[in-house]
């Protein structure tokens, strides 16, 4: 016998269009996470970069440390410092959100008014402190909101690399 409850499709559909948002998100994150390391090992032919391109960091802090520290180099990459350095902050401010709704556990509330909200709960280690819970709601509007700002900034990001891949040569 099972304690499965049958749920109104209304909930079914929000909790997986949050779903999907929160799916959005990470990927959009991913697709900046993966362009900073590719940059890092591209760059592996100018010598200007050498002493930050020798090993891939694994941690996306260490890419944007790797990469940032790159574009203080007076170097091929210079043109588009400006630029990547405005990228890389804007990435930066994304980061606990994303961390938050990619590693969360995520809990789906109504109340009998019908609003709804999704919790997403993450222990977490900060330096010596080991066990914060971090814990933030969002509506469903406001994870659309961040899906959008996520989204919206993959795409400048991808356009600045597409215009440095092109100007090197290394559009495929």
């Amino acid at each position: 016998m099972s304690d499965a409850v049958e749920l109104p499709p209304d909930v079914i559909n929000e909790v997986e269009e949050g779903q999907r948002f929160r799916g959005w998100i990470a990927n959009s994150y991913s697709q900046i996470e993966f362009l900073l390391g590719d940059l890092i090992l591209r760059s592996r032919q100018f010598p200007q970069y050498q002493s930050h391109t020798q090993r891939l960091p694994n941690k996306v802090t260490s890419r944007i440390r790797a990469v940032s520290a790159m574009l203080e180099v007076e170097g091929p990459l210079s043109p588009f410092s400006d630029r990547l350095r405005d990228l890389i902050r804007k990435f930066e401010l994304t980061h606990d959100v994303r961390n938050l709704l990619s590693h969360g556990f995520s809990i789906y509330n109504r109340n009998t008014a019908g609003e709804s909200w999704f919790e997403f709960r993450k222990h977490h280690v900060e330096g010596a402190v080991e066990e914060l819970l971090m814990i933030r709601t969002f509506r469903l509007n406001e994870l659309e909101d961040e899906h959008r700002k996520f989204t919206e900034l993959a795409q400048e990001t991808m356009i600045e690399f597409r215009r440095i891949h092109d100007h090197f040569g290394w559009s495929a």
